[in-house]
């Protein structure tokens, strides 16, 4: 289940330019995906995705999760997105370093992520902010004037801080954050 570390550290050498118009509108998505999670909107969340589309994202015990179709996706989150209105500014997926490249008609993305918590309305987390590293990566399908997640990968690297997880030690070579 899932796509290989090596499938996911592709390189841009030799890669022809995303052109502007569909560079921006896949930035723009983008973006609407980090307000949708972040404020808590689990139909605008959804609509960043193809109807068939694919969440690949880590679950509680650090095995990866694999949710196909807007019903799975729902069920796998919509319990995280019931309180989520109230953590609006305490809660940011903040995306950098965003490569892309053309896969025939797809647009497959690349980039670091932060996630910036501070629940102060929640008892069990640290009394400081938490903060979640990792790597993001997007397949876009065109679907009129806006570009759709196809497939995401979420893959976090600080995951083990909350006991869950591999430590950044323990990824093998080619893994993100690590040398060959």
């Amino acid at each position: 289940m899932g796509v290989q570390h090596s499938e996911l550290n592709w390189s841009v050498a030799g890669t022809e330019p995303v052109a502007l118009e569909d560079r921006m509108a896949v930035l723009d998505s983008v973006a609407r995906y980090s307000w949708a999670i972040d404020t808590g909107s689990l139909e605008e969340y959804l609509d960043c995705f193809t109807p068939d589309g694919v969440l690949r994202h880590p679950l509680r015990d650090g095995s990866v999760g694999e949710f196909r179709g807007q019903n799975e996706i729902r069920s796998f989150l919509e319990d995280g997105f019931a309180n989520r209105p109230f953590q609006t500014y305490a809660h940011q997926h903040q995306f950098s370093s965003m490569l892309m490249k053309r896969e025939d008609d797809l647009i497959r993305l690349k980039a670091y992520c932060i996630v910036f918590r501070h629940e102060f309305h929640r008892q069990y987390w640290p009394s400081g902010p938490a903060r979640r590293m990792g790597t993001w990566h997007g397949l876009f399908q065109q679907s009129g004037d806006v570009w759709k997640l196809k497939e995401v990968d979420v893959r976090m690297w600080l995951d083990s801080a909350f006991g869950i997880g591999e430590a950044l030690l323990d990824r093998g070579p080619g893994q993100p954050g690590t040398r060959e």
